[in-house]
């Protein structure tokens, strides 16, 4: 996924915001920058930590509020 992508996808106002929470997880291994589009702003995951993060989501899955699991983002009062 490319850097202007991920503005769009999480609603940031800036490519200086995503590179800011991209920072921690290029520096715990988690993401890197794809080699052969560098020059593109492409990150992904790193293949050998998705084993280890799909575990970390299924660990918590059950802490998680349904209403955000089901795709219900709206407030409800």
């Amino acid at each position: 996924m490319t850097v202007a992508q991920l503005v769009e996808e999480c609603g940031y106002n800036s490519t200086g915001q995503v590179y800011h929470h991209l920072k921690p997880l290029i520096a715990a291994d988690l993401i890197a920058e794809d080699v052969e589009n560098a020059d593109r702003g492409v990150y992904v995951v790193q293949p050998h930590r998705v084993q280890g993060i799909i575990m970390l989501l299924a660990g918590i899955s059950d802490m998680l509020d349904p209403q955000y699991t089901q795709g219900d983002w709206e407030v409800k009062k």
